[in-house]
């Protein structure tokens, strides 16, 4: 039987519930992460999806982390907004850092309308196997004083998951 890892650090940090935006706030969003499957073979694809809700007035910054035997597979990425809005999506980095792939989108305020809500979703393609892999995610507040080079640095990536995942990837 397949572990799941469910890390929910957001919880903590307080609950959302509403109301006007809080630019003091210190939560980046409410943030779930599903996958489609906790075990694939070689050359297949996995789906990743993404629901975002009460998310930060200042925008924010999603980075997932994978092993370096997942690709994305390209223009599977999409936004997916309230009002049947749906944007095709390119990362701001895909890059690989010692045994990982980091796959980074930067969303400023502009991004989301009111509901403050959003759905991302992509697929990533395994190339080796690997046992015990994660999927991770992790959340940060778009800092608007920062360039968003000096927010996320491939050789610094300061990667904390607030959500993780299980896979295994085996041979065909």
């Amino acid at each position: 039987m397949k572990r799941l890892i469910l890390i929910l650090a957001l919880a903590a940090c307080g609950s959302g519930g509403g109301g006007d935006p809080d630019p003091l706030s210190t939560k980046p969003a409410d943030v779930t992460l599903t996958i489609s499957s906790g075990n694939i073979l070689v050359g297949d694809r996995l789906a990743v999806r993404s629901e975002l809700s009460d998310i930060h007035p200042n925008g924010i910054v999603l980075k997932w982390r994978v092993p370096r035997s997942m690709i994305r597979v390209v223009n599977t990425e999409f936004l997916s907004l309230p009002r049947d809005q749906r944007i095709e999506l390119t990362p701001f980095i895909d890059d690989e850092k010692g045994d990982y792939r980091y796959i980074v989108y930067v969303f400023t305020s502009s991004t989301f309308d009111d509901e403050r809500r959003a759905r991302i979703d992509f697929q990533l393609q395994a190339t080796k196997p690997v046992d015990d892999a994660l999927v991770e995610l992790d959340v940060d507040i778009y800092d608007t004083t920062k360039s968003i080079s000096e927010q996320f640095d491939i050789d610094r990536p300061l990667f904390g998951p607030v959500i993780v995942k299980g896979l295994d990837i085996t041979k065909r």
